[in-house]
C-alpha cells in the first residue's frame, strides 16, 4: 500500500518541459516550431519560434490583458548577466503577440545556447526563463523529422 502511493506521488510530481518541439507538415511546405510556455498564465511571458521556408520568426505572448501600443509598437525589456536592452517592438492586433526584430532574436537565442537565463519584461510582465533543454529542442528548427516518400492508402 505504502509503495503504491510512493508510486502515484512520484509521478504526480515529474517536472513539467517547457520547451516543446512541433513539426507542421502542410502540402506546400513544412514548418517547425518551438515553445516555450511560461508557469504563470497571469504574469509570465510565452515565447514561440517559428522556422518556414528557411525563415525563423520569434513572438512573444501574453495571455491575460493586452499590453499597451504606442503606434503599434510595445516596448520590451532584455536582460541576460549584466547586459540590459530595451527597444520597441511590432505589436500584433489584439494586444497580446509581439514579434521580436532579427537582431533581438539572434541576441535571445544566442544567450540562451550560451547557457545564460535571459529575462523578458513587458509592462506588466516578467519572465525568466533558463536555458537547459533550450539547446536540444532548438536543433530541432533545422533538422526536422525525416519525410518518407511512401504514401498508404487509408
Amino acid at each position: 500500500m505504502i509503495w503504491a502511493l510512493v508510486l502515484v506521488l512520484g509521478t504526480g510530481c515529474q517536472r513539467y518541459n517547457q520547451w516543446q518541439y512541433h513539426h507542421i507538415s502542410q502540402k506546400q511546405t513544412d514548418s517547425t516550431r518551438i515553445l516555450y510556455r511560461s508557469k504563470n498564465p497571469v504574469s509570465g511571458i510565452d515565447i514561440e519560434m517559428m522556422k518556414s521556408h528557411g525563415e525563423l520568426t520569434t513572438y512573444l505572448q501574453v495571455h491575460s490583458s493586452p499590453l499597451p501600443s504606442q503606434e503599434g509598437k510595445a516596448q520590451v525589456q532584455i536582460q541576460s548577466g549584466d547586459k540590459t536592452v530595451t527597444f520597441w517592438a511590432h505589436l500584433h492586433e489584439g494586444g497580446q503577440r509581439i514579434r521580436l526584430t532579427d537582431s533581438l532574436q539572434t541576441a535571445l537565442i544566442s544567450s540562451l545556447t550560451e547557457g545564460n537565463p535571459v529575462t523578458l519584461q513587458l509592462q506588466g510582465y516578467r519572465e525568466t526563463i533558463y536555458p537547459k533543454k533550450f539547446e536540444k529542442v532548438f536543433q530541432h528548427l533545422d533538422n526536422p523529422p525525416y519525410k518518407i516518400p511512401i504514401h498508404l492508402p487509408l
